[in-house]
């Protein structure tokens, strides 16, 4: 890949790959980032392991982190201040809303939705073209198979509210 084709403020070094339209750049030989301006003049990087893959066409927020081989496919738009852990498998076309941390050996299906502000614990599962809503919780192993609605805490395979 040509310097030409890096959008502004962004390098790449030796030994690194890169996808086409994936706005990230590899650099120090250990972290992919993308410097991101803000109204106000502060700075946001994204910080992403270099044995991470990430697809084509994948539109990443600021201020992302996304850690040790991690799978990300292609068409997935991650929201800003997301926490991907190591071993994540994310399917193709899903999206995932702001401030979403996604726990270990977690994965989601194609198709799959995360709302905004949302946590997935550990090892969870959200099937293909399922959608978890706003602030919720995903217990660590839960097996999410149907929509979860905003606000709910969900466990167990198959996933069942937990009621407070």
């Amino acid at each position: 890949m040509t310097s030409k084709n890096l959008q502004k403020s962004s390098a790449i070094q030796n030994n690194s790959v890169t996808f086409p339209s994936v706005s990230i750049a590899l650099l120090f030989q250990t972290v992919l980032f993308r410097r991101t301006h803000v109204k106000k003049g502060g700075q946001f990087i994204n910080l992403i392991n270099k044995r991470a893959y990430v697809g084509q066409n994948t539109k990443l927020g600021k201020g992302c982190v996304i850690g040790n081989e991690v799978s990300i496919s292609c068409d997935i738009t991650i929201g800003d201040f997301v926490i991907i852990q190591r071993l994540v498998d994310i399917g193709h076309d899903a999206h995932i809303g702001d401030y979403c941390p996604l726990g270990n050996r977690s994965f989601m299906g194609g198709g799959a939705c995360i709302g905004d502000n949302t946590m997935v614990h550990t090892g969870a599962i959200i099937l293909p073209h399922v959608r978890v809503g706003k602030n919720c919780t995903v217990g660590a192993g839960a097996v999410v198979i149907k929509k979860v609605k905003d606000g709910d805490s969900v466990f167990g395979n198959p996933t069942k509210v937990l009621k407070f």
